[in-house]
C-alpha cells in the first residue's frame, strides 16, 4: 500500500461488509454467456484494477502503460499510454473488446480502431462514491461478473461510509491543497473543477485553491497566502524527487507553509487516490487521519 504520512503513522482500520447497494443507472443490453468478451484490452489503470478485483484477469490480453496495479498487470502486453494508444499494438492482440475511460485516445486512433470493427467501450467517469459504485456495477454487467461486482461495490461503499464525515464541523474547517504530480518538477495544483477538487469536496474540507480552474503551477506567494492546513502530494512525485524533502523543495514556498512546518503532509499514490477503486478508501482514510491530527494539533496549541 503506497500511502505515507509525514511524521505521523496511522493504522488503517478493518471494515465490516454490509450495506445496501446503489444500483447502476447505466443500462447495458442483456448478453448470453457466450457473448461476454473473452479477450479484453484494458485501457486505464482504474479499469484494470477493477477487472482484477472482480476476478476477471483471465480475460485480459493487454493493458495500457498506466495499468501498474496489481503488479501482475505489468506482465501483460502493453498498447501504449491510455491517451496515446497504439492502433497496431491493440490490433495485434486480437481483442473482442477494448475497455477504457473518457481519457482513451487519441481520437484518430480510437476512430481508426472503431472503423476496423474493434468493440470500444468507455466506462462512466467518476467523481464521488455513488458514481464509483455505478461504474463497478456497469463493468461487472459488461463482463458477466455481476456477483463479483456486487461484492466489490459493497466493500467499497461500506468502507467509504465509515471514513467520510463531510458534515463534521472540524473537517469543514480544514483547509487543503492537493498537488497532482506524476514526477519531479511537475507539481500541478488541483483547482476547484478538477477530480482532485472533487475529492476535497467529497471529504467536506475546503480547497484553498477552489477558485483556480484546472490544474496549474502556483507561485510561492500564492501558496504562502493560502497557507493550507494539510497538503496532499503524490507518491510518484516523492519517488521522482528522491524523497519527501526533495518533493517539498520542488514546490516553491511549500516548506514555509503551516502544513510543512507542522508535518501535515500526506503522500498518496495517484492511481489509488484518483482511481476510485478498491484501494481508494485507504488513501481517503490517510487524508482524513491527517485532518484529524491537524485539528488535534490546533486544539493542543489553543489550550496551552
Amino acid at each position: 500500500m503506497m500511502v505515507f504520512i509525514m511524521k505521523k503513522i496511522f493504522v488503517l482500520r478493518s471494515f465490516s461488509f454490509s450495506v445496501l447497494l446503489v444500483l447502476s443507472s447505466f443500462l447495458l443490453p442483456a448478453y448470453a454467456a457466450e457473448d461476454y468478451p473473452k479477450r479484453i484490452v484494458s485501457v486505464g489503470g482504474q479499469v484494470t484494477e477493477l477487472i482484477y478485483a472482480m476476478g476477471g484477469e483471465s480475460m485480459l490480453v493487454g493493458v495500457d502503460t498506466s495499468s501498474i496495479y496489481p503488479p501482475e498487470a505489468g506482465a501483460l502486453p502493453k498498447v501504449g499510454y491510455q491517451r496515446q494508444l497504439s492502433v497496431e499494438g491493440v490490433l495485434s492482440l486480437r481483442p473482442d473488446m477494448v475497455i477504457g475511460t473518457s481519457a482513451m485516445g487519441p481520437p484518430a486512433a480510437v476512430d481508426r480502431l472503431s472503423r476496423m470493427g474493434v468493440d470500444l467501450v468507455r466506462v462512466p467517469d467518476v467523481n464521488d462514491v455513488p458514481s464509483a459504485v455505478e461504474r463497478i456495477h456497469y463493468l461487472g454487467k459488461l463482463l458477466g461478473l455481476e456477483t463479483q461486482a456486487e461484492r466489490v461495490a459493497t466493500d467499497y461503499q461500506v468502507q467509504m461510509q465509515s471514513i467520510l464525515r463531510p458534515d463534521d464541523p472540524q473537517v469543514r474547517q480544514s483547509r487543503l491543497a492537493m498537488f497532482l504530480s506524476h514526477g519531479a518538477g511537475s507539481a500541478m495544483l488541483a483547482g476547484g473543477d478538477t477530480l482532485g477538487g472533487d475529492i476535497i469536496n467529497m471529504l467536506g474540507a475546503q480547497n484553498v485553491f477552489a477558485d483556480i480552474r484546472g490544474t496549474r503551477a502556483v507561485s510561492a506567494e500564492a501558496l504562502l497566502a493560502a497557507d493550507p492546513d494539510v497538503v496532499i502530494l503524490s507518491q510518484q512525485a516523492v519517488d521522482a524527487s528522491g524523497g519527501l524533502e526533495g518533493a517539498i523543495s520542488a514546490i516553491p514556498g511549500l516548506d514555509k507553509t503551516r502544513a510543512a512546518q507542522k508535518g501535515q503532509i500526506v503522500v498518496v499514490d495517484l492511481l489509488q487516490l484518483l482511481g476510485f477503486g478498491p484501494r481508494h478508501p485507504e488513501a481517503i482514510e490517510a487524508i482524513m487521519a491527517m485532518i484529524d491530527a491537524q485539528v488535534g494539533t490546533s486544539l493542543d496549541a489553543a489550550l496551552r
